[in-house]
């Protein structure tokens, strides 16, 4: 059975336990891989939103969420493919952060 990379908004949803819809589905997800799996762009993001706040306390909760996680990190073919996803979306005026092209190549 397939395992998905969960995108930093995903993940920050259900973490936030404010929209059931999510919560629900991560709850199911869990139920049946028994953890979620993120990456390294994803920490990066969540850790920058909480320390922008000055939330040093969001970020240790965060780590101790997600000790359990796999956490994907880019490789050099990652970092390849995520440059040609962003430079094609951009030249054809679909432009997407740089963050989520790299997570995308990650999936």
């Amino acid at each position: 059975m397939p395992t998905y990379l969960l995108d930093t908004d995903i993940l920050s949803e259900s973490l936030k336990r404010k929209d059931q819809r999510v919560v629900a589905k991560a709850i199911a997800y869990l139920a049946v891989f028994g953890y979620y799996t993120i990456c390294t762009i994803t920490v990066l993001e969540i850790v920058k939103g909480w320390h922008k706040l000055q939330r040093e306390d969001k970020i240790q909760e965060f780590f101790a969420q997600v000790a359990v996680a796999e956490v994907l990190m880019l490789q050099l073919s990652d970092a390849e493919l995520a440059g040609r996803i962003y430079a094609d979306l951009e030249r054809t005026g679909q432009p997407i952060g740089l963050a989520d092209a790299m997570i995308a190549a990650l999936a």
